[in-house]
């Protein structure tokens, strides 16, 4: 499945590729687990190449830090909506 995960982070899925594959990530712990875990490489490799500027790098862990605040929210409200559609 790290395919798909990796074909997901890069942009490459379809619209409608990816809305399933988000349904077999909430309704799977362990994919969901790896599709974090994926996520969070990602953030960290972005952070790494930015080492050698630390103006850019505090400005992008600025904007990373508002939009986790935001999608945070953002989250809380689709679980909600997921929740309603989620296959027991």
């Amino acid at each position: 499945m790290g395919s798909k995960i990796n074909r997901y982070l890069t942009d490459e899925l379809p619209l409608e590729e990816k809305a399933k594959f988000l349904l077999e990530v909430v309704n799977n712990d362990e994919l969901r687990e790896e599709f974090i875990e994926s996520q969070n490489l990602v953030v960290l490799i972005n952070c790494v190449t930015l080492e050698n500027d630390a103006e850019l790098a505090h400005q992008k862990l600025d904007e990373l830090m508002r939009k986790m605040s935001q999608e945070n929210y953002r989250r809380k409200i689709m679980n909600i909506k997921i929740n309603r559609f989620k296959i027991p």
